[in-house]
């Protein structure tokens, strides 16, 4: 997991106890200044998005460096801002630019493929794309933070729909930030300014919410992003909290139902994360 003010990754067993750590501040190969996102293929790789390097940093999956690949810039294959990143099962890289209005994709060995969003008021368009998914239905979801919504493609960029909430309701996103979707087609979304993560049906619908502002057990403040496993257990990096908070699944969930509600927190862990 990302500890972004002290520049590195910090990999932790499941119970949280710290195993190891690789990266540190600094400009050169395998150093990192603000890291945003990571990523990890089926071999192990792993890739993390540096925004303050403007770089796809890639290292093994003990943490070795190995190389890194983009720069500061609005050309293809350069970034401003890099914010979010994941890795298709053909091991595309799929990287949202943030300050280009952009998701860029490149090969796995970070070649320019394509782009697509921009900016713009059609509903394909971004405004500031932050996190990125991709679902079990190979479909592109990623969360567009200044409109307050999560963005649906096709991995050819493709527009499919929007998700998002009327005026007001338990689904209206406020600086959305990282997504991820589980292995029912359901999506969970950072809403950041909100303190709480959103769950969406596979169609989009809002079904749950976890946390609500607060320091103590369950509760949240800034979270920046959120993975489930394939258990459906859901880990949220709690940003101004300086913990991840993990939260297991529903009895309804664990009988294969939509995972429409959730426990308390399990854990809490993290020394730092950079809002």
């Amino acid at each position: 997991m990302l500890d972004s003010a002290n520049a590195r990754v910090q990999r932790l067993g499941p119970d949280g106890t710290f195993v190891s750590t690789f990266g540190r501040y600094g400009s050169v190969a395998g150093q990192l200044t603000a890291p945003t996102a990571l990523a990890i293929d089926t071999t192990g790789t792993i890739y993390v998005t540096d925004g303050g390097n403007a770089y796809v940093t890639q290292y093994d999956r003990f943490g070795a460096y190995q190389k890194q690949f983009g720069g500061f810039g609005p050309g293809r294959g350069y970034f401003t801002l890099p914010s979010g990143i994941a890795v298709a099962q053909d091991g595309s890289l799929f990287i949202s630019d943030t300050n280009n209005t952009r998701l860029q994709v490149l090969d796995s060995e970070g070649k320019f493929v394509r782009q697509f969003g921009g900016l713009g008021s059609m509903a394909a368009r971004l405004s500031a794309p932050v996190g990125v998914a991709i679902g079990w239905d190979d479909l592109v979801y990623v969360t567009d933070r200044d409109a307050g919504c999560v963005q649906v493609y096709k991995q050819d960029g493709e527009y499919v729909r929007k998700i998002a909430a009327a005026a007001s309701g338990p689904g209206v996103m406020s600086k959305p930030r990282g997504i991820a979707v589980d292995r029912s087609g359901n999506v969970f979304v950072a809403d950041s300014d909100n303190h709480r993560v959103l769950l969406f049906d596979p169609n989009g619908e809002p079904l749950a919410q976890i946390g609500g502002r607060g320091s103590g057990a369950g509760k949240l403040d800034s979270p920046a992003d959120v993975t489930v496993d394939p258990n459906g257990v859901v880990y949220v990096a709690d940003c101004n909290n300086h913990r991840i908070q993990v939260f297991a699944p529903s009895e309804h969930a664990a009988h294969g139902g939509l995972l429409s509600r959730l426990g308390s927190a399990a854990a809490s862990y993290l020394s730092r994360l950079k809002r």
